[in-house]
């Protein structure tokens, strides 16, 4: 039996409709062995609090929409929320929805720590699922560079021991 890493995926979507279509993608994707040696964990919310209150959970992924106060007029938007998030954890992933195309938006979400910034359109599903295959080959490639390093490490500590038991 291969062991598969659990990724955490918080999607705040305030549409539950839309919610759950980007639940069951990942999910399908996920069944379907799009990412092999993951599986995946999904918690829905529909406004931000209720993102931030969760945070403890510890999500490697965080599905944001921009326009979380379109249900709720007393919500927070996503901009709010990005900040809120990264001064509680700088580094849990953040991808960005929204059907604005505003750039100047888009810039100031990616320079508040936004991962990236997607367009709700057609290709909205098929987009989220590339950038989550994006970000676990960086996560295995971060990992593959500390496990060359600590064999580096090791090797030189060995070494040194060797040399160590020459000299006396």
């Amino acid at each position: 039996m291969n062991y598969k890493e659990k990724i955490k995926i918080f999607i705040v979507e305030d549409d539950t409709f839309f919610n759950k279509m980007i639940e069951n993608h990942l999910k399908t994707i996920n069944k379907s062995g799009g990412f092999q040696d993951y599986f995946f964990s999904t918690n829905s919310y529909s406004t931000g609090e209720e993102c931030l209150k969760n945070l403890s959970k510890n999500p490697d992924i965080i599905i944001l929409d921009y326009y979380l106060d379109s249900e709720n007029k007393s919500a927070q938007n996503g901009f709010r929320t990005l900040q809120q998030i990264k001064k509680k954890n700088k580094n849990v992933i953040v991808i960005i929805l929204s059907s604005q195309q505003e750039m100047v938006m888009t810039v100031e979400l990616l320079k508040a720590g936004a991962y990236d910034y997607v367009m709700k359109d057609d290709s909205c599903f098929f987009r989220i699922g590339a950038l989550v295959q994006k970000i676990l080959n960086e996560k295995q490639l971060r990992r593959k560079k500390q496990n060359n390093i600590l064999v580096k490490v090791a090797a030189m500590v060995l070494l040194l021991i060797l040399l160590t038991a020459l000299i006396v």
